[in-house]
């Protein structure tokens, strides 16, 4: 008799990929979803609830076959499909109207994910043609994929993109980034799903430390499709027109293909600056405390919080918040407030003196109209007097001292100073996130 082969113990991921997304595919997703989070039993799956006559009738060995042979379990099972139409699970679901609405409910979150796949092209794009805005950051993927074993040493290069007129972007002006992925094990919201995701973009030199970082050269693994993000900056003064270049995949020190880049280039800037007034909140302690695991300094904190307003500026983003420190009470004789700290950290984002993206200058953050330099100290009496002309009283009557200083004489009209260092500053609109006014085609290899 052959000796049986040994089967081994399902482990990961059970991928089913259903070719048409109706009312049978959606039915599949929906039931094992629900059975998963307990709503509903597994009637009619074999393997969840039949059994196996092990031994003799009399032995009475008659285990699930879910714990006796080695398969994948119920919460392992991922779906993937096909379909001629756009809906995804839960619209193809709810338009079948197979189940009702109480039972697509509580899983609509997984239903909405699972969205027909689109086929692999036939032909894959092998060039990148963008569309920019002078002074406009615009982006675009290449996508590498090894499917009979890794690629090792696999790098990138890129040439200066160049005009028929001799006018050139240069290649200093491409950045490229290492898409890392991260293994998910635990969902951070509900509905989120594990396994792998693409976070992390890693330069080849980090722009704020100046340190080379390990992503390039890079392993390309087999069977798995890794995208390089690049972001293309259009200098303010480049000249309108059609921009080519290239970028090389070298393998080993070796040319192993070039992507052809062409860019064409608008005859409008973008501002530095854009005019809505908008910013994002950061708070720089728990900041802190997810780099460092708890509060270590406030020189630690400062410069954490600096580093963040610096990289969210370069990208047009203004935030408020910050450090969220406090001004100091200094013991004198009398209890005063020491505002040099504060002015220290936002003064240079209002002002305009922060360090600037070198490809964008003049850009600057949301602030009020800069009034009179903030004193290095205030006298708690003066503020406390002051703040007694406020209309900002508790339910008792009693003043609250605004975080503000008003540094009016007692009897006259208090009015609230603006915190900056520089009172010949221009008013400064919200600096507004990275975007393309254009679009651009992704490349594949």
């Amino acid at each position: 008799m052959q000796r049986p082969e040994k089967v081994q113990k399902a482990d990961g991921k059970l991928a089913v990929l259903l070719p048409g997304m109706g009312a049978v595919s959606t039915t599949l997703m929906a039931g094992v979803m629900l059975a998963n989070k307990g709503l509903v039993k597994p009637i009619g799956s074999i393997t969840q609830t039949g059994t196996i006559r092990l031994g003799k009738r009399t032995d009475n060995r008659v285990p699930r076959i879910k714990d006796f042979a080695p398969l994948a379990k119920l919460e392992d099972i991922v779906f993937g499909g096909w379909d001629l139409f756009p809906d995804n699970a839960y619209e193809a679901a709810a338009h079948a109207k197979v189940l009702e609405s109480k039972d697509l409910e509580p899983i609509k979150d997984e239903l909405s994910k699972i969205k027909p796949m689109d086929p692999f092209p036939v032909s894959p794009v092998k060039s990148a043609a963008l569309q920019a805005g002078r002074n406009e950051f615009e982006p675009f993927q290449i996508v590498l994929r090894a499917d009979d074993k890794d690629a090792a040493d696999i790098d990138i290069e890129f040439s200066d993109l160049r005009s028929s007129h001799g006018d050139l972007i240069s290649r200093t002006n491409l950045t490229v980034y290492f898409e890392q992925f991260l293994n998910i094990t635990q969902p951070s919201v509900i509905g989120g799903e594990t396994g792998l995701w693409p976070d992390p973009l890693i330069p080849r030199v980090d722009q704020y430390t100046h340190e080379k970082r390990n992503a390039f050269p890079f392993v390309l693994r087999r069977g798995r499709n890794q995208p390089l993000w690049i972001d293309v900056f259009v200098p303010e003064l480049t000249r309108p027109g059609e921009y080519a270049g290239s970028a090389r995949i070298s393998r080993g020190g070796k040319a192993a293909f070039t992507v052809p880049i062409s860019v064409t280039v608008w005859a409008f800037a973008l501002p530095s600056t854009a005019t809505l007034k908008s910013s994002f909140g950061l708070n720089g302690t728990a900041v802190l405390k997810r780099h460092l695991g708890r509060y270590t300094s406030d020189d630690d904190l400062y410069a954490l919080t600096r580093l963040y307003a610096k990289a969210a500026l370069q990208h047009r983003i203004s935030i408020h918040g910050g450090s969220m420190t406090p001004p100091k009470y200094l013991e004198g004789g009398r209890s005063q407030l020491d505002w040099r700290a504060y002015d220290a950290e936002i003064g240079p984002f209002l002002d305009g003196t922060a360090k600037k993206a070198p490809q964008t200058p003049g850009m600057d953050v949301t602030g009020p109209v800069p009034g009179k330099p903030v004193t290095e100290t205030v006298p708690m009496e003066q503020l406390i007097q002051s703040e007694k002309a406020l209309p900002s009283q508790d339910q008792n009557g009693a003043p609250q001292i605004q975080f503000v200083p008003m540094l009016t004489p007692p009897g006259q009209s208090p009015q609230p100073i603006a915190p900056t260092t520089s009172p010949a500053a221009p008013a400064a609109p919200a600096a507004a996130p990275r975007s393309g006014s254009g679009g651009g085609t992704g490349a594949s290899q």
